[in-house]
């Protein structure tokens, strides 16, 4: 039952945000347009790892290059979201040097055999830091495209996931190391309840975006 969750349900989730998202692709803003293709991307990725673990190939690899890829379109969105308060060049910037970083470890830190416990916390800070940004510059009155409505689901979505995710990134080379299967399954279960809440919560924004 734990695999079926974990490779089944949450995995086929991201089609609820973008099911809800395409039918109205022709008047999104910029930056929903740029996060309906992280889901799908993220949903790719899911589907050509869950093909390489049924056949029991290794799909670590593919982690530390999603990582990257992931960072990269996330903060487009938030670049092309006027609301979030983030500058655009100061994003262009993070991507470059995080992708030098994602590199330079798993070349000389982290192989890509292993899981990358030193970037994916960075890129949890990064996210949540635009998130924070969004919700400071909610009270200044900057209205976001789309309404305020369903920018709050999506950016609250957003910064969940991250923000809780975060924990289990820091400390997820102590748990891969522990002899204690329960605990891992418990770990991967809490990260797949947090990844499924922020597709509904997405999916929510998407439902209630305005022309």
């Amino acid at each position: 039952m734990n695999h079926f969750y974990l490779r089944v349900i949450v995995p086929v989730s991201v089609l609820a945000p973008v099911a809800t998202a395409i039918p109205k692709y022709a008047f999104l803003p910029p930056g929903y347009r740029v996060l309906l293709y992280y889901l799908l991307f993220a949903g790719s990725m899911n589907v050509v790892s869950t093909v390489l673990a049924v056949y029991k190939i290794p799909n670590l690899c593919l982690l530390h290059f999603y990582t990257m890829a992931e960072l990269a379109l996330l903060s487009w969105f938030f670049a092309k979201t006027p609301a979030t308060g983030v500058s655009a060049k100061g994003l262009s910037a993070i991507t470059v040097l995080f992708a030098v970083a994602g590199i330079v470890n798993f070349l000389f830190f982290q192989s890509l055999d292993n899981f990358n416990t030193y970037t994916r916390p960075i890129e949890g800070l990064i996210v949540a830091g635009c998130c924070i940004s969004y919700f400071y510059c909610y009270d200044a009155g900057i209205r976001p495209p789309g309404g305020r409505a369903a920018a709050n689901c999506i950016i609250a979505g957003i910064l969940l996931y991250f923000s809780c995710a975060l924990l289990l990134f820091v400390f997820a080379g102590a748990v891969l190391k522990e002899n204690n299967r329960a605990m891992r399954m418990a770990a991967w279960n809490i990260h797949a309840t947090l990844v499924l809440i922020m597709y509904l919560l997405i999916a929510a924004g998407f439902i209630q975006c305005k022309k």
